[in-house]
């Protein structure tokens, strides 16, 4: 908690040395799977700080088959190596079958889409920047939530939706997720 109250007052650093200590206290402790409830107020930090993929082998560890959003923040951390965009655009796709039905409703539904758009953004996946952005645009003036904090607002995945799929837009999605953000 004190790792999400750090993030939240903006000191990045302090909220991921207490994540991270958290995940070493657990391991010292034997806690199976130690990093995977401290991998989320890390996962958040290092997705701000444009470090997602540092985190690759604990999203590795904690996705398994048919766990969609799990699917989607591997594919994202995926995406920030070069020599594994070619799996990362599989994992994704793979997670968009049937237009993301299977992506399960609820208070991650959103952020996990957010999540998939940006990677869609990243791997020029206009399929699937398409489908997302047809998902999210409805709710585009209202925020994402992560289970525990507010998110990104819908409408910078809308947003990043559009510019994956090519399509127009994109500059008045950024501005409805600004004015959100206000």
């Amino acid at each position: 908690m004190r790792a999400w109250r750090a993030d939240i007052a903006g000191d990045l650093d302090a909220a991921e040395q207490l994540a991270v200590a958290a995940i070493e206290l657990g391991e010292r402790n034997s806690v199976a799977n130690a990093a995977i409830g401290p991998s989320l107020p890390l996962g958040s930090v290092r997705w701000q700080q444009g470090r997602l993929g540092e985190l690759l082998p604990i999203l590795r560890a904690s996705s398994h088959e048919g766990d969609r959003g799990g699917s989607i923040l591997l594919a994202r951390g995926l995406a920030e190596f070069d020599e594994s965009r070619p799996e990362a655009v599989i994992v994704l796709r793979a997670a968009a079958a049937n237009d993301f039905a299977d992506l399960p409703l609820g208070s991650l539904w959103a952020g996990e889409l957010v999540v998939a758009a940006e990677t869609a953004f990243l791997l020029d996946c206009p399929d699937v920047g398409r489908t997302v952005r047809a998902l999210l645009e409805p709710f585009a003036d209202q925020s994402s939530f992560n289970g525990t904090w507010i998110a990104p607002p819908i409408a910078y995945g809308a947003a990043l939706a559009a510019a994956a799929a090519g399509e127009a837009g994109v500059d008045e999605l950024f501005e409805r997720a600004l004015a959100v953000c206000v």
